[in-house]
């Protein structure tokens, strides 16, 4: 076995990991509304079928951000 010191990440610019983490909470914080503004039949045209996030995806932006709350 190897033993290493406790450390934590390094961040080059700590504003680059603010800003992804507020956006990441805004984000998912507007789910619901995402979700019902692309369900409107006319706003079809702005989103693409297969880039539309799924339950995976938001899961996955809930664990990014635990991260990165970190």
């Amino acid at each position: 076995t190897i033993a290493l010191p406790p450390v934590q990440l390094l961040r080059d610019v700590r504003i680059c990991w603010d800003s992804s983490y507020f956006m990441t909470n805004r984000l998912r914080a507007l789910c619901q509304i995402i979700e019902l503004y692309l369900a409107v039949p006319r706003n079809a045209d702005v989103v693409h079928t297969d880039n539309k996030l799924v339950g995976l995806d938001w899961e996955v932006l809930q664990d990014l951000e635990f991260i990165l709350e970190v």
